[in-house]
């Protein structure tokens, strides 16, 4: 396989794992509290996401124009367009630029996970996305419903201490962050898909908007497994369209004076501001979903999803749940696996002077 999307570094060093990276800086002698701020991060090889970008600078072209830009760049780039699309606002926009530019699509791909164990995880994908795709007119386009619900390879995957530590696994990995490592080759012959990755994150601090991103923000999982999947919105190769998007969502937050309105404490609140700033609102509401967050997680890494998931292995699966237990209770720098500060900035930036 070749270097995923994201990886990470230590000392000059690149590692496909993030835990690789922390066990290097262990054997260095560093503690659990200070090793994170000596660990790097890359998104498609860049090793600064925007480049010479002055991030407090809006991009003058219009978000609709530089949508346009990315869909034509990966028309012209890539063998083939396939999107993943799980009926969300990202990968709704992201197929909506395709249709209106008249940039043909190849293959439509919906993700479904662990029908056989617990079926109303694929809410989205049931009752949003497929609804959705019915609606447009997709010419062509082939439409895969994708199903794995392989629960003997989750954990031979994920019960395997190596998949964390050399395959670059995250924690709390559910049925479906095991599925992204075969995805490509399961429906499109290895050849890329596009995610719908990822929306704007901003934050108000000392009277200026800023934006951090974080490889917990959607650049774990995938994007560490898989080296053929692509996110459309957030791509270091392309990083102008996301600059757009977080002036665009900064300009919209500061007209509708939301500077109090965090991502963490207020989710449902802030979703639905960017998805007024920068998104598209499908004709089914997208918001009926019994896994969007309305409250702050009490662990960001333990989305409503995994809780559900874990919890149906921990009454279905009893050994295997131990036994995962027991990786996440590994000891790295003299703390458990589970109590590491986990995340890895990407970038912290101004978007204002």
């Amino acid at each position: 396989m070749t270097s995923p999307y994201t990886n990470y570094t230590y000392k000059f060093k690149t590692y496909n794992s993030k835990w690789a990276a922390v066990q290097a800086a262990h054997d260095d002698g560093l503690e659990a509290g200070v090793i994170y701020d000596k660990i790097g991060i890359t998104l498609g090889g860049s090793p600064s996401f925007f480049g010479n970008f002055n991030t407090t600078i809006e991009p003058k072209e219009s978000w609709e124009q530089l949508l346009a830009d990315r869909a034509f760049l990966l028309r012209d780039t890539l063998p083939s367009i396939n999107l993943s699309f799980s009926g969300g606002h990202d990968s709704y926009l992201m197929l909506k630029t395709f249709l209106s530019n008249n940039i043909k699509i190849d293959k439509i791909i919906i993700d479904r996970y662990a029908n056989d164990v617990i079926s109303d995880l694929n809410f989205e994908q049931n009752h949003t996305a497929l609804n959705i795709l019915k609606s447009l007119d997709l010419g062509t386009t082939k439409i895969i419903i994708s199903n794995w619900d392989d629960i003997d390879t989750w954990e031979k995957i994920a019960l395997n201490e190596d998949s964390y530590f050399k395959l670059g696994l995250q924690l709390f990995p559910n049925i479906g962050d095991i599925s992204y490592r075969f995805a490509t080759n399961r429906n499109t012959k290895g050849q890329p898909i596009i995610r719908g990755s990822t929306h704007p994150r901003i934050y108000y601090k000392d009277g200026k908007w800023r934006s951090h991103l974080w490889d917990a923000d959607n650049f774990g999982g995938a994007y560490t497994t898989n080296s053929n999947f692509i996110p459309f919105f957030t791509d270091s190769q392309a990083p102008k369209l996301h600059l757009k998007q977080l002036h665009v969502t900064k300009n919209y937050f500061e007209k509708q004076n939301l500077h109090n309105v965090d991502e963490i404490e207020n989710p449902l609140e802030y979703r639905k501001a960017y998805v007024s700033a920068v998104r598209l609102n499908a004709s089914i509401d997208i918001f009926k979903s019994p896994f969007i967050p309305t409250k702050k997680l009490k662990n960001p890494l333990l989305s409503s999803k995994k809780i559900k998931f874990f919890s149906s292995l921990a009454k279905d699966k009893r050994e295997g749940f131990e036994k995962l237990c027991d990786i996440f209770t590994i000891r790295l720098g003299g703390l458990p696996l589970l109590y590491h500060k986990s995340f890895i900035r990407i970038y912290d930036v101004a978007l204002e002077k």
